[in-house]
């Protein structure tokens, strides 16, 4: 069985509706409320997203002088490059956000990312994957596909090189997408390095003990993950199938997964998609590690200065690619 690796301490947990969180996760939960109680209500997806977008205009105010930002557009697809200033890495990460298939945006990573491209000197593709509802499965993820097999066969000129390592990288439904890569596309491409998983979506909703235990109140709600998987697929029989391409956990073949982390909140509905995964990988002998953090719930990832879980595991990310690298060498 996986072992589990846990951040938190007990000490730093308060009660919540029976539950030990951390100070941070209950910040969370409040700041949740006003973006995925909008979908229950009813709300069009586009009108969240510029509701969204209005909230997170100045979270990304933080600028490192070393490291430059810039838009770039491959295939029609935008994508937000973090590179080194000094010299072009070889080390890359393709990242896919956060969401619910429905919201998100690359944008919203400036902080993270520019402290993962300093601290472990690989540059990041993040990438605009189109959104549901406009764009139902398989869209998104068949431009990923693509955009993927173009960066890993023949790089992107004078910016990234196809002899590098790559690696990917999801959170939550851009989770779904990267393990999506990895068991797609790593029988073909040998420059795949690694794939991390931040509490990502693997299994159907509500099929697990942690959406059951955590079901309500504790962030990402499985109500809202409905909603989610209505708008992103097209019928209610994928959303109860065992497509692999919907559900990874479901995948056959892991034999060609590369190194894989994993990371998981111990209060978030998904925490068993990740688990579960973990103990796939486990069985197939795969070299994996697995963190799952004490008392804490789901959408943490991208907010590297409010909350310690993101600080905690963008260095976890850092390590693994340094790990990596270090025995690749």
């Amino acid at each position: 069985m996986p072992k589990i690796f846990n951040y938190i301490k007990a000490s730093e947990l308060k009660l919540y509706n029976d539950i030990l969180l951390s100070e941070s996760s209950l910040q969370n939960i409040e700041m949740s409320k006003f973006i995925l109680q909008k979908f229950i209500a009813g709300e069009e997806p586009q009108d969240i997203r510029d509701f969204i977008n209005l909230f997170a205009k100045n979270t990304n105010a933080n600028r490192l002088c070393e490291i430059i930002i810039e838009n770039i557009n491959i295939f029609g697809t935008q994508i937000r490059f973090y590179s080194h200033k000094e010299n072009r890495s070889e080390k890359v990460i393709l990242h896919f956000h956060s969401g619910g298939f429905v919201i998100g945006s690359s944008q919203y990573y400036d902080n993270l990312f520019q402290y993962i491209a300093r601290k472990s000197g690989a540059a990041i593709l993040s990438i605009d994957y189109k959104l549901a509802p406009e764009h139902k499965f398989p869209y998104a993820l068949n431009q990923c596909v693509e955009l993927c097999k173009e960066i890993l066969t023949n790089g992107i000129q004078n910016k990234i090189s196809a002899q590098s390592e790559f690696y990917f990288l999801g959170d939550s439904a851009g989770g779904n997408l990267a393990a999506n890569m990895s068991h797609l596309l790593g029988d073909t491409y040998t420059n795949i390095a690694g794939q991390i998983l931040i509490y990502p979506v693997l299994c159907p909703v509500g099929t697990t003990f942690s959406y059951h235990k955590f079901s309500n109140g504790f962030s990402l709600e499985t109500e809202h993950m409905n909603i989610f998987m209505s708008y992103y697929l097209n019928s209610a029989e994928e959303k109860n199938s065992k497509n692999p391409k919907i559900y990874p956990y479901y995948f056959d073949h892991f034999a060609s997964l590369p190194k894989t982390m994993i990371i998981a909140g111990e209060c978030d509905p998904l925490r068993d998609d990740a688990y579960l995964y973990a103990q796939k990988c486990y069985e197939n002998n795969i070299e994996f590690k697995y963190y799952e953090f004490a008392g804490t719930v789901h959408g943490f990832f991208s907010a590297l200065d409010s909350f310690p879980e993101a600080r905690i595991s963008a260095d976890l990310v850092c390590d693994f690619i340094s790990e990596i690298s270090d025995i690749e060498e």
